[in-house]
């Protein structure tokens, strides 16, 4: 990048923007702040803010939605590591994945118009490979 432009500063009241992206010196987007427009009333889009790594990875992600919002920590090969989550209509949840981001523990309560067989209950589940243990308090 230009020395000169480098030191100039830009002092706007307001910008609007669907996608704005900062850079490092190199010129590598390291943050992006988005907003998809949706297709519908229903679904109005969403806020995205990502951090990424000099390789251009979302390592952590914030996002909202109409349904909920979550937050996302992604390993280097951009598998889901940690992710925290609310759905207006689904319940609340975390969950940890392995480095391929299989979900090896979830924990996880259910909204009451979720449908969910297992009711409003909060459950953990521990996954290795097909095995499976899952506590649930009634």
């Amino acid at each position: 990048m230009d020395d000169d432009l480098d030191r100039k500063a830009l002092r706007v009241g307001t910008l609007t923007a669907n996608e704005f992206f900062l850079v490092d010196k190199s010129g590598n987007e390291r943050v992006a702040l988005l907003c998809s427009e949706g297709d519908s009333d229903e679904d109005p889009g969403h806020a995205l803010i990502q951090l990424l790594d000099p390789n251009r990875i979302p390592r952590i992600e914030l996002q909202v939605d109409i349904e909920g919002c979550c937050v996302r920590l992604n390993t280097p090969d951009d598998a889901n590591g940690v992710t925290i989550g609310f759905a207006e209509d689904r319940g609340t949840g975390i969950s940890i994945s392995d480095r391929e981001g299989k979900r090896a523990i979830t924990i996880g309560i259910s909204h009451p118009a979720s449908g969910d067989p297992r009711g409003n209950h909060p459950e953990i589940t521990l996954t290795d490979g097909d095995n499976h243990r899952s506590l649930t308090i009634d």
